[in-house]
């Protein structure tokens, strides 16, 4: 079985970083990446929540849960989008924070090639959202390329209005700016998720 956990031990984190920047390397994404040091890290990994999808002790996919840090951007994905598609993000992160919502950025979705069936990414997704929930962060922003959009959609997923097909400052390449809400998500997605909940959380009590 594949599970997903939460990253606490040094050796892992090392593990995970080294991981984000070997599949980022051989990726159309390359160009996220700040240097050739085989470790990917940057000022947004100190307040995310770092998770490893794992198939036995084998790393096989990643996520980071950002939550905003001070600055004038404080999600990653601001630091490659063009003005008006950044000024939509901050609109949407500042009405929840207003209103005392948690919110984040879903970042670094990172898995080893030989999982990459549609299945399997499925399985992942679902997962990710059912961790998100248990963790109470049921709002959530992240950005997709153009060709893997439709799968986002399908998965419950909405485009931002402003943020969607902006030409990404680092790549070039069109993008698109999603949102997460559990509560708007499809009953047919939502009902996919109790078990994977309960699994996390009795894998989490027996940890």
């Amino acid at each position: 079985m594949i599970t997903l956990q939460h990253i606490t031990t040094s050796a892992r984190m090392e593990e995970y970083h080294r991981f984000r920047h070997r599949i980022y390397r051989n990726s159309v994404q390359a160009g996220f990446l700040s240097d050739e040091s085989g470790v990917d890290r940057d000022a947004y990994d100190a307040n995310a929540i770092h998770l490893g999808w794992y198939a036995g002790e084998e790393l096989r996919g990643c996520v980071r849960f950002i939550r905003p840090i001070s600055g004038p951007q404080p999600l990653y994905c601001l630091t490659h989008m063009p003005v008006e598609a950044a000024r939509q993000v901050c609109t949407l992160m500042s009405s929840y924070l207003e209103q005392g919502l948690p919110f984040v950025e879903v970042s670094r979705i990172c898995i080893d090639p030989a999982y990459r069936d549609l299945a399997t990414v499925k399985e992942f997704t679902l997962t990710i959202m059912a961790m998100s929930h248990v963790l109470g962060l049921d709002q959530a922003v992240f950005t997709c390329l153009r060709p893997h959009m439709p799968f986002w959609r399908r998965m419950g997923f909405s485009i931002l209005g402003g943020a969607e097909g902006f030409s990404c400052t680092r790549s070039l390449e069109r993008s698109y700016a999603m949102m997460y809400r559990h509560a708007e998500l499809p009953l047919a997605i939502r009902e996919q998720l109790p078990t994977r909940e309960d699994r996390i959380r009795n894998m989490e009590k027996a940890a």
